[in-house]
């Protein structure tokens, strides 16, 4: 990885919580965990999160509403959302609002893994395309297809 990645973790359940920031610091990633709606948002009006892995049971907040809250304040915050109901109403509707994943819990570390990697995938050809733009721009050559 280039750059550390930094993932916001909110999770009203403190074990569930500290087993995915536990997992994750030992892969390298800086972790802040948050355990309800308004801690999560201090930190993310405070601090540059990458990744928001967020519950769509919070005791103060319904993750769904945060979710589409937070893609409209931040369209390149990548949201994984995690959830021990795994109805599929709200499987569809976390996607439709811009959720890079839905998983269920208990989770399994290798697909937060492939959630986390699908991620990075998507910002880096980003990040790639931003560059061949400006260069584009810069030397008035078009842009590839």
């Amino acid at each position: 990885m280039l750059k550390t990645i930094t993932i916001l973790i909110m999770d009203a359940e403190k074990n569930s919580c500290e087993e995915i920031q536990e997992f994750l610091q030992k892969e390298g990633f800086i972790v802040v965990p948050a355990n309800s709606a308004a801690e999560g948002k201090l930190i993310l009006q405070r601090m540059p999160i990458d990744i928001l892995i967020l519950d769509i049971c919070l005791p103060d907040a319904n993750g769904i509403d945060l979710l589409k809250e937070y893609k409209s304040w931040y369209p390149k915050l990548d949201v994984i959302i995690i959830s021990g109901y795994g109805n599929m109403d709200a499987v569809i509707q976390a996607m439709r609002l811009g959720a890079l994943d839905f998983l269920r819990k208990p989770l399994r570390q290798m697909d937060l893994w492939s959630a986390i990697e699908r991620s990075q995938k998507v910002q880096n050809k980003n990040k790639t395309f931003l560059i061949a733009t400006e260069e584009s721009q810069s030397s008035n050559l078009p842009l590839p297809n």
